[in-house]
């Protein structure tokens, strides 16, 4: 695709004042013939036939020039009834009726997830919105299915179902009871959260997971996201401030892999403002979105925001500029899940890593569960060297919630002054992080001499010979799996973004069923390593 700046090197120059072409005398800088009725980098006019065909240029040379999607590929196109999704319906309709030489060959198949519960409007505002989404689709002639977002919380999702004009009526009445239990359920996880960054961040991990399981339970193997460049740019140094910097790649580049599923950023060359005129010239009107943004508040990512596109008004090369340096970012070799570094799953994450990898074929299923992140399914970034950032701020918060519960106070001991407890508890954590007995009733037997060495764990743990963790008939069952799990554990098994959300959140056991229960696999999973660790070859 040819570009204004090839050698990416577009000087940051401030906008004057912007080209107005409101007296209609002037002329479109391509065709030298037309009127111009669009203004592109605040000084390049263009008439509407010669933008029209600028945008659908950039939108299809997006999709051809990566040659992924072939013809009569399946693709669930996922709807939420913003501008830039409502552009990318009409943009997928054009191309399906043009020309058999310019046709698209894919077979488009539509999502809109319903989340009325999250936004109720006094003027009932947001339970038309799924209606006015999908009955456009529909319109169309395409294939709209529907789902509401509190099924994320559900321990088996129903189906995604095709939209009719009764759907709302028929949902609730044959699930009230359930449907009320999952709103209330998911409205209580999002208030645990303490932040309004956090309760975005958790919002839009909820509301990804549900596409790609709609994506997999209707059997899609290819999704298509309506991320336009400048929600990308923004997205770009959002995630970055709230921990999610290692993920980057997945969400910028045209093409990522999660779970199975190929998700595609189609629109990810096309700017906000070229939006605006697109739908403009033909008289699209978006559905009303303005309810999410409402509720961010104060958040990070709000902020983000308000900063570029302010930024982008006194400097239009800004967002280029931030989405062209995000989109060479590639992932780390050490977090991909398909390097060398990674094809052992059967070793115990951490420092005993090293010691215990070997080269053992296993299966790819429990392999991707074992390195993905049970609330993003993103691979996990946690497992880092002892030098290392992570870790530095690992030790500095253990630290400090040491010394929050001790108080500060400190016992001297053969002259030298040390954190009464601090290194028998260290020790005994680690020793007994996959045993049944509980981490606060060791430490407490350790602070009041009860327990004076390692070997004495054996006495304090709370399981029988022929049960639970220390069983010799069944060492990968754990008879306390139904308790709910501490977060302590929880952090085990998510990327670094997700814990600094599972720390502001009240409760870890709020989250949704399906992630508690890949928890409790991936605990037992891990247990059953260390069982077997030194038989391996």
């Amino acid at each position: 695709m040819c570009s204004v700046d090839p050698d990416e090197l577009t000087e940051m120059v401030r906008a004057t004042d912007g080209l107005d072409i409101t007296s209609g005398d002037v002329l479109c800088r391509k065709c030298k013939e037309g009127m111009a009725e669009a203004v592109l980098r605040g000084k390049d006019p263009y008439c509407r036939d010669c933008f029209l065909s600028y945008f659908e240029h950039k939108f299809r040379s997006t999709i051809g020039k990566s040659k992924q999607i072939r013809q009569g590929d399946g693709v669930l196109v996922a709807m939420s009834g913003g501008a830039s999704s409502t552009t990318l319906l009409h943009l997928i309709h054009s191309g399906l009726t043009q020309n058999s030489h310019k046709r698209l060959g894919f077979k488009p198949a539509f999502l809109h997830i319903d989340e009325s519960c999250l936004y109720e409007e006094s003027d009932g505002s947001a339970n038309d919105l799924a209606s006015k989404v999908c009955s456009e689709v529909m319109s169309l002639g395409y294939t709209c299915y529907v789902i509401s977002i509190q099924q994320v919380m559900a321990t088996e999702i129903t189906s995604p179902s095709v939209y009719t004009e009764d759907w709302q009526q028929t949902s609730q009445h044959q699930t009230n009871n359930n449907n009320e239990t999952l709103k209330k359920q998911l409205r209580e996880l999002l208030s645990s959260c303490q932040s309004d960054t956090n309760r975005h961040d958790l919002e839009e991990r909820l509301r990804t997971t549900l596409t790609l399981q709609c994506a997999q339970m209707l059997e899609y193997k290819k999704v298509f996201l309506a991320n336009n460049s400048t929600t990308i740019a923004i997205h770009i140094l959002s995630q970055v401030a709230i921990g999610r910097g290692a993920h980057l790649p997945y969400h910028v580049h045209f093409k990522t892999t999660v779970e199975e599923v190929e998700i595609y950023h189609p629109m990810r060359e096309i700017l906000d403002n070229e939006i605006r005129y697109y739908m403009k010239f033909h008289g699209v009107t978006a559905s009303q979105t303005s309810s999410r943004h409402q509720h961010q508040g104060t958040s990070i990512i709000k902020c983000t925001e308000d900063f570029l596109r302010g930024l982008q008004a006194e400097f239009p090369s800004t967002i280029p500029t931030v989405f062209r340096t995000g989109d060479k970012l590639q992932l780390s070799t050490n977090n991909s899940l398909g390097n060398s570094r990674c094809s052992s799953t059967l070793s115990v994450r951490g420092e005993s890593e090293v010691d215990h990898r070997t080269n053992t074929e296993v299966n790819p299923k429990m392999k991707l569960e074992r390195e993905s992140c049970v609330l993003c399914k993103l691979p996990l970034d946690t497992d880092q060297g002892a030098a290392s950032a992570l870790k530095a701020t690992q030790v500095s918060l253990r630290l400090s919630q040491q010394v929050a519960r001790t108080g500060g106070s400190q016992q001297k001991h053969d002259g030298k002054s040390v954190a009464s407890g601090s290194a028998n508890v260290q020790v005994i954590e680690e020793a007994v992080k996959n045993c049944g007995s509980s981490k606060k009733e060791v430490k407490s037997s350790c602070e009041s001499g009860k327990v004076s060495a390692i070997e004495d764990i054996e006495d304090s743990c709370r399981c029988s010979n022929n049960t639970g963790c220390c069983s010799t008939r069944n060492t990968s069952h754990n008879t306390k799996q139904d308790e709910p799990f501490s977060v302590d554990i929880i952090e085990k098994h998510v990327c670094y973004g997700c814990r600094i959300l599972l720390r502001d959140m009240k409760d870890g056991g709020l989250l949704p069923s399906r992630v508690l229960k890949a928890v409790g696999e991936q605990e037992r999973r891990s247990q059953m390593r260390l069982e077997i660790q030194d038989f391996l070859l």
